[in-house]
């Protein structure tokens, strides 16, 4: 390909807009016609397109467009297209801060920029009827939808805009793949929804009731609000609308839907759900009740899915005399038995549980008490830890962390010689089963 004609970059010129220029200036009609899509993608990343004479005319990297990160994406570049009609009416190009998609006016001329067309409500694409202020379909001429009230905000207050848009789409998001780039088509429309969903406590409400509302009835309260709680987590200014937003867990829940769909959490958030550590949870992905994506090893990436746990959970049904293991607490502690303990017993058959969903997991597992006692009893007697934590040392002991201090300084609860790490905070179990036995028949002697 020749060129008659090179025009010089302008200053602070989008790369996009560059390549629309110099294929005006050099009699082009469409943008197409001189490079094909697949170029005018990688123009707009800022990737080289290996073809030498548009690299040797565009920058070889691209620059970081926005000091705000976003969630949704992993680049600050917006591939579609949105321009200021003051630049190109009295400029006659397009500035690279369009790209930004944390911004929703020009900085020069504090004008909203445009991203569709008001005459036939198409989304604008990279083109010469751009560089005329022209719709790009209809070739319509752009004009700002003056009905679309857009309010100066900042970045950050942008991101959350695109972020709460996101979430009024896709109510049940309980995880985030990031795109590359963003990718958001009608972008003002966008802003303007996740604003007004933000700054209105009333509508913040309502969305986080039909979120909860759409959650099967097998789910407890806390993993029916995650949605709530990850949009929370993932804004970064601080909106009104956030402050009356309750998610301890104690609001019933009404849910019509009996469906469980598929309930994707990263690790952590699973952890927490579960009441579990890496290694109960490779016990429950063993037995299937949840599955990792992938065949990699658990990592803060693994994602999890609880969904295969509530459909096995909500084929029991409680029973007369049963109660929650939530009011077995200190007895369960006692005896080193967790939920994990208790979910695979269940599904083993080694334990009857009954299932009703409450304002977290382990408050909605039901167990007769004699039966559980005696479970948590036997499981006890049958571990076969070798070390375990101090501040596990004290629940099963019933003893405090300083009486137990002082029975390690007395040689009668060693530290575990090949631990590496961390010796103050381990000790061996066996000397922790007979401080046990020692409190329960009065013979510990505290005269040391």
């Amino acid at each position: 390909m020749k060129l008659a004609i090179t025009p010089i970059r302008k200053m602070n010129e989008a790369a996009i807009g560059y390549l629309l220029r110099l294929a005006v200036a050099n009699g082009y009609q469409y943008l197409y016609r001189l490079v094909d899509k697949r170029q005018v993608n990688k123009v707009l990343r800022c990737q080289p397109t290996h073809h030498h004479l548009i690299d040797s005319l565009l920058p070889s990297q691209a620059p970081d467009l926005s000091p705000t990160s976003n969630p949704l994406f992993k680049t600050t570049r917006q591939l579609q297209a949105k321009i200021c009609l003051s630049c190109i009416k009295h400029e006659g190009y397009i500035a690279e801060e369009v790209q930004n998609p944390h911004i929703t006016h020009c900085s020069q001329h504090q004008q909203v920029l445009i991203d569709y067309c008001t005459q036939c409500h198409h989304s604008l694409v990279w083109d010469i009827s751009l560089l005329q202020g022209r719709c790009t379909h209809c070739h319509a001429e752009l004009t700002a939808n003056r009905n679309l009230n857009i309010e100066v905000l900042t970045q950050t207050q942008v991101a959350d805009c695109l972020v709460a848009a996101h979430f009024i789409k896709n109510p049940q998001t309980t995880l985030i793949n990031p795109n590359q780039f963003a990718v958001d088509s009608h972008y003002q429309m966008q802003i303007i929804q996740g604003f007004e969903l933000l700054s209105n406590t009333q509508m913040m409400q309502d969305w986080s009731q039909q979120s909860v509302q759409r959650s099967a009835s097998a789910m407890p309260t806390n993993m029916s609000q995650i949605s709530i709680r990850l949009l929370m987590s993932l804004l970064q200014h601080q909106w009104p609308s956030l402050e009356n937003i309750g998610l301890d867990g104690s609001t019933s829940k009404y849910s019509a839907s009996v469906d469980v769909k598929p309930l994707k959490v990263q690790l952590t958030l699973a952890l927490e759900l579960l009441g579990a550590n890496r290694e109960q949870l490779n016990q429950l992905i063993e037995l299937q009740l949840v599955e990792k994506q992938g065949n990699a090893r658990l990592s803060r990436h693994s994602i999890i899915d609880l969904a295969p746990l509530l459909r096995e959970l909500n084929t029991y049904s409680c029973i007369p005399n049963m109660q929650a293991i939530t009011h077995h607490q200190q007895m369960l502690l006692h005896n080193d038995t967790t939920l994990t303990d208790i979910l695979i017993a269940a599904k083993n058959g080694r334990l009857g549980i009954g299932y009703c969903a409450n304002k977290n997991l382990a408050s909605s597992i039901y167990c007769e008490p004699q039966q559980l006692q005696a479970f948590a009893l036997n499981h006890f007697k049958n571990k076969h830890q070798h070390i375990i934590s101090m501040d596990k040392a004290v629940h099963i002991t019933g003893c405090s962390l300083k009486t137990l201090q002082l029975l390690r300084k007395a040689g009668r609860l060693r530290q575990p010689k090949w631990f590496r790490s961390g010796l103050d905070n381990y000790c061996l179990r066996d000397d922790v089963v007979s401080i046990r036995k020692l409190v329960e028949t009065g013979q510990l002697d505290f005269d040391f």
